[in-house]
């Protein structure tokens, strides 16, 4: 019995700079007015106002739908709206815009893999590694990708490879513990799990995990001490679900012995 929480991060690195229209010495009144309805949709972006932001976009695209950024802004408010479709299908164009943008490639990446169209997610995840090999959280999400496919080799490789990457990052070693218990590795999916927690204290998740790999390796006191420390965790974070998926659990084991 294992909680999948295979944790993502949704990259934030949002295109916020002023966007400077350098053709000419003036600018028309369309251009200007375009310019001006982007600005005021990163602020309201900046707000987590995204209703508001996708509306100044929409009028900022119709002025001028030459702008790459423009569409890579509507598409992350709608994907924090929920709308992977959308978002999706506004990174796509802000990609075709520019080529090189490398954010657009990385959280279309993501949206694909919401969407559980987890090939395609690798293509966009490892465009994105292409264009940026120093990104932890790119390898991240292609890993997650690899897993959701069956394919934990390549899975691990790219935990592994985040991790060189960002050794500090928490739901890479959480990740990286969940690929070595499906591969059967449970010495190793433990070591992977301590080094979650030592970064992370308060992460239930692991305790949860690595609290079955104990019991799975007949270590049933350290086992049963990280299953109390998660069920503490999740009632204090208000996941009762999960929550009264260890209490259950727990009063299984209290049964059994």
């Amino acid at each position: 019995m294992r909680l999948k929480q295979q944790l993502i991060v949704l990259l934030t690195s949002l295109v916020l700079t002023n966007v400077l229209m350098v053709r000419k010495i003036e600018a028309n009144s369309g251009e200007q007015e375009a310019l001006k309805r982007y600005n005021q949709g990163v602020e309201q972006l900046e707000l987590a106002n995204y209703r508001e932001a996708i509306a100044n976009f929409n009028a900022a695209i119709k002025l001028n739908p030459d702008q790459a950024q423009a569409y890579y802004n509507r598409g992350y408010a709608q994907h924090r709206l929920g709308d992977y479709q959308g978002a999706i299908a506004d990174y796509r164009e802000a990609i075709k815009l520019n080529p090189e943008l490398v954010e657009a490639y990385a959280n279309r990446c993501y949206g694909l893999y919401v969407l559980e169209e987890y090939e395609e997610a690798i293509a966009m995840c490892t465009k994105a590694i292409n264009l940026d090999s120093n990104n932890a959280n790119y390898y991240l999400n292609r890993g997650n990708a690899y897993d959701d496919l069956g394919e934990y080799q390549l899975a691990l490789e790219d935990y592994q490879q985040g991790l060189k990457i960002e050794p500090t990052n928490e739901i890479l070693f959480y990740n990286q513990g969940l690929v070595y218990n499906r591969l059967e590795e449970t010495t190793e999916a433990i070591d992977s799990y301590t080094n979650s927690i030592d970064l992370a204290p308060e992460f239930p998740q692991a305790y949860y995990n690595r609290g079955i790999s104990y019991l799975k390796i007949g270590e049933s006191e350290l086992g049963i001490t990280d299953l109390r420390k998660a069920q503490e965790l999740f009632a204090e974070q208000g996941k009762q679900e999960n929550y009264k998926r260890v209490k259950d659990l727990l009063t299984i084991l209290a049964r059994d012995q």
